[in-house]
């Protein structure tokens, strides 16, 4: 029987092709699934907890600055000290609060004060500004480079922004413009309200907590929850009015004593 050489090298032919294509697919495969498994293990090592209590003893930031609303000024509990102005847009100027009152900003100062007294400390909150007005004024709000910033908004979102969907678009663009200034940025998020169920509401401060949690997570920006600590101690016998005001989300005294003691176990350990 003779021999068809040339059905043969075409046979071999194929099979070298097929081998050669088929060691191609298999690196491109194996590249593809280490290129997932590196930003697997990237987004596992970028959200691992991060400690604001060891990165302030080692020096890291210059200052604090605290951007928020009503929760964050102490609102009907605070006048403003006109010596020290944290925003100004033509007549438009506003000051920070005073720095006695009994509110866990202030609490959060006096231990800045005490245990890094090279540091400053600016409470730049602004009372019943929403996170709309924020982003719409971002240029105005003074971020030093070497700042560690804390923001919490949303409050006012309630009546101030159309729709929770528009929270979310413009309260994720004013946290991209502060994490791109500051050194580094938390974010707070904000206590539930006595007052969702008002017709002026266009939503409530359960969506602000699940909106601002999915924007944390989305941009892996370190997060704690104002609402879950309160949420927490709220039980039948301590209702919610124990620890917030029935006009809004203005923290009690007793609000501002556990908000602030969460705030430590949670940044100051």
């Amino acid at each position: 029987m003779e021999v068809n050489w040339k059905i043969i090298n075409a046979i071999l032919v194929i099979l070298l092709i097929t081998v050669v294509i088929g060691g191609k697919v298999v690196e491109k495969n194996r590249a593809e699934d280490n290129a997932i498994l590196f930003e697997q293990r990237a987004a596992i090592a970028v959200k691992q907890p991060v400690s604001i209590y060891d990165a302030l003893q080692q020096g890291d930031f210059h200052g604090i600055t605290l951007i928020g609303d009503n929760a964050t000024t102490g609102m009907n509990k605070t006048s403003m000290n006109e010596n020290m102005q944290v925003y100004a847009n033509g007549d438009e100027v506003h000051y920070e609060p005073v720095h006695d009152s009994a509110t866990w900003a202030n609490a959060f100062r006096a231990f800045t004060e005490q245990q890094f007294p090279q540091m400053t400390f600016t409470n730049a909150a602004i009372t019943n500004k929403s996170a709309v007005w924020f982003n719409e004024q971002k240029e105005y709000i003074q971020i030093g480079e070497n700042e560690l910033v804390f923001v919490m908004l949303g409050t006012n979102d309630r009546w101030a922004t159309e729709s929770i969907e528009q929270y979310e678009q413009h309260y994720t663009e004013f946290l991209q413009h502060v994490n791109a200034q500051a050194k580094d940025m938390v974010v707070i998020i904000s206590p539930p309200a006595m007052t969702d169920e008002l017709e002026m509401m266009n939503f409530g401060m359960d969506e602000v907590a699940q909106v601002t949690q999915q924007i944390c997570d989305k941009q892996q920006y370190t997060c704690i929850s104002f609402y879950d600590a309160i949420e927490q101690a709220t039980t039948q016998s301590t209702p919610l009015q124990t620890f917030v005001q029935t006009d809004g989300p203005h923290f009690t005294d007793k609000g501002h004593t556990v908000v602030w003691q969460y705030f430590q176990q949670q940044i100051l350990q």
